[in-house]
């Protein structure tokens, strides 16, 4: 199962030229070193909407954020995989602040290469299958040795979200690519 943000002006999104780069390295890379020790300010686009979604994922600069009432389910489902940094997202010129969790998945190695399909050549994975085993207990995770920055979950974290009402922000989508 594949999380991914909604395109909805309506909700907030970053300022892609205000982020720093070494974060959108490290947060695509799942390259925690890379993240900034001092980061605690992210400046939201001053054109977006104010909505405030459970979950961020920009599709453009690869910074996953969370809500406060997200993190919250995460540490009761005892979620310690994730890289964590409380950060303020501000609008400058207005009075907008609001806190989140920058919430970086590890990348595992999990592919099982026998069912697999990837153009090694180009870097692509036509057929990714993924061996469950090695993922032992993270719920959450980016894949190792796919050049693509999806956030995979599990059907019981997709469920625990749905089922306590932190959809806003989410899109759960089977990938037929993704076995």
């Amino acid at each position: 199962m594949i999380a991914d943000n909604i395109a909805d002006t309506d909700y907030i999104f970053l300022d892609s030229e205000k982020v720093p780069d070494d974060l959108k390295y490290g947060c695509r890379r799942s390259e925690f070193q890379y993240i900034p020790k001092d980061l605690s300010v992210l400046e939201a686009d001053i054109s977006c909407g104010g909505r405030l979604p459970d979950f961020m994922y920009d599709p453009e600069n690869y910074i996953p954020l969370i809500s406060d009432r997200l993190k919250n389910l995460f540490d009761d489902m005892d979620i310690r995989n994730l890289f964590y940094r409380r950060v303020k997202i501000i609008k400058k010129g207005e009075s907008f602040s609001e806190s989140y969790w920058l919430a970086v998945p590890p990348r595992i190695d999990c592919i099982d290469y026998e069912k697999s399909v990837i153009d090694e050549l180009f870097n692509e994975t036509e057929i990714l299958a993924i061996d469950e085993y090695k993922t032992g207990n993270y719920e959450i995770f980016k894949v190792s040795g796919a050049a693509d920055s999806q956030i995979i979950v599990t059907e019981k974290l997709k469920n625990t979200v749905e089922k306590y009402g932190f959809t806003e922000g989410f899109v759960f989508f089977d990938d037929e690519n993704l076995i």
